[in-house]
């Protein structure tokens, strides 16, 4: 078994608190970055939903005017 000594144990937990708090706070820094890159996306999927349904609706319109017999 081994036996830690009090003050090594607090360095370390210190050691591992800081380990925690920098991995915190590359993981905030990856969700940041992660969430601007979906953001895009979606946006560049709801624009060709859009598109899509605008061209069924002008497709499914009404014609008015002459029509040849």
């Amino acid at each position: 078994m081994q036996t830690f000594s009090s003050s090594g144990a607090f360095i370390s937990l210190r050691q591992l608190g800081q380990q925690y708090t920098e991995l915190a706070q590359k993981l905030s820094r990856l969700e940041k970055s992660n969430q601007e890159q979906f953001r895009d996306i979606y946006k560049a999927l709801n624009y060709l939903v859009e598109k899509k349904q605008q061209q069924e609706d002008f497709s499914k319109r009404r014609r008015i005017g002459f029509t040849a017999p």
